[in-house]
């Protein structure tokens, strides 16, 4: 197989990695990306890469021409002595000098933003921004999903108090000799005292899910009595009515019926 010649002019080779830096043997900066260089204005050709980087992966102390030739073709994070820059890639012999070839080593797109680069700063094959976008979006459904666990647990505090607040009424209502009963907004009732079962003959089955209408209608009773309970009910309104009520055994008996609307604290009735 025909051996490759690769040849790029400066321009080329900082399309394909633009934070490159070329070292000679005196470890001197010949050469320089251009994304590093806008990243890192006060480096300057002939600076000495040991006074503005450091070798952090594998750990080395003090950088010499000798241990730079031991790290070559591995795995290198390099970082700047100046703004702690972190660069992450290889070190590759180059001629009679060291080329590293890297990428900035970010964890968020707003180190992309303070350190002056854009999209256009990165050669189109780096991943480094299309991981970052993923790293962001999690960020982001990982705080809309805090965001909504908050919301659930305080409405869960909020149904405990409310349901505490039901209890204390229910043990009230318990105790109250008159018949009692609480409704839902669709007038179904949902709960009732035992004193309202024995004034009905109804047991607790046959009067939870139904209406105070349908438990208490009866042949005696005026139409007019319950329009006058239904419309202030749909209305939230606190009301009283008197009206025939009948019973599971088809007798009836006057009631006096008093309504009172549960809100709130929003003053929205429950």
């Amino acid at each position: 197989m025909e051996q490759l010649d690769f040849k790029f002019d400066e321009a080329h080779f900082n399309n394909l990695f633009p934070f490159y830096i070329l070292i000679d043997s005196k470890l001197k900066i010949k050469g320089i990306g251009k994304s590093l260089l806008k990243t890192c204005p006060d480096i300057t050709l002939s600076d000495c890469f040991s006074s503005k980087f450091s070798v952090k992966r594998p750990f080395i102390a003090k950088l010499t021409p000798d241990n730079l030739t031991e790290i070559l073709n591995q795995l290198v994070v390099v970082q700047t002595s100046f703004s702690e820059i972190q660069l992450r890639g290889q070190f590759q012999q180059y001629y009679d000098c060291v080329l590293f070839v890297g990428t900035p080593w970010f964890v968020s797109m707003e180190e992309v933003r303070l350190n002056n680069l854009t999209l256009h700063d990165f050669a189109f094959h780096d991943p480094l921004l299309d991981l970052l976008h993923v790293l962001k979006m999690q960020e982001i459904a990982n705080h809309e999903l805090k965001e909504l666990l908050a919301k659930i647990n305080q409405q869960k505090k909020e149904l405990k108090k409310d349901q505490e607040e039901l209890n204390r009424l229910a043990l009230v209502a318990s105790a109250n000799e008159n018949g009692v009963f609480f409704t839902k907004l669709d007038g179904t009732i949902f709960w009732c005292n035992d004193a309202y079962l024995k004034l009905t003959g109804f047991d607790t089955k046959e009067v939870i899910g139904r209406t105070p209408f349908q438990v208490g209608k009866s042949e005696q009773t005026k139409a007019k009595d319950f329009k006058k309970l239904i419309s202030s009910f749909f209305k939230g309104e606190m009301f009283e009515v008197e009206l025939i009520h009948g019973r599971k055994n088809s007798t009836v008996f006057w009631a006096k019926i008093k309504a009172q609307p549960v809100t709130d604290a929003d003053g929205k009735v429950t």
